[in-house]
């Protein structure tokens, strides 16, 4: 089994607040021998058939706001599984 966890922060650098909505997705097993769990998703609205989830935020202005998200892959020993890990994605500024 393999967990993984990301921390998603989402900086307003306005003046003034914002209202966004962050989409975001976990994998979804092709083969019933493998069973993917979501572990946190910090208040995201979840369709388990396609793995989305969606985040609405209020963020005031110069503020930081956090939300975590997880979930882990169980596979039996005797598979190989590839699982794509990625590294730090920085957006760019909106105006």
């Amino acid at each position: 089994m393999e967990s993984f966890s990301y921390e998603i922060d989402v900086r307003n650098l306005n003046s003034k607040p914002v209202q966004i909505e962050i989409f975001d997705q976990i994998p979804i097993a092709q083969q019933e021998e493998i069973q993917i769990s979501l572990e946190e998703k910090d208040g995201a609205s979840y369709i388990k058939e396609n793995g989305k989830l969606t985040w609405k935020l209020d963020i005031p202005a110069s503020m930081t706001s956090k939300i975590k998200l997880g979930y882990s892959v169980k596979f039996p020993r005797d598979k190989t599984v590839i699982i794509k890990r990625t590294g730090r994605v920085v957006c760019p500024r909106f105006h």
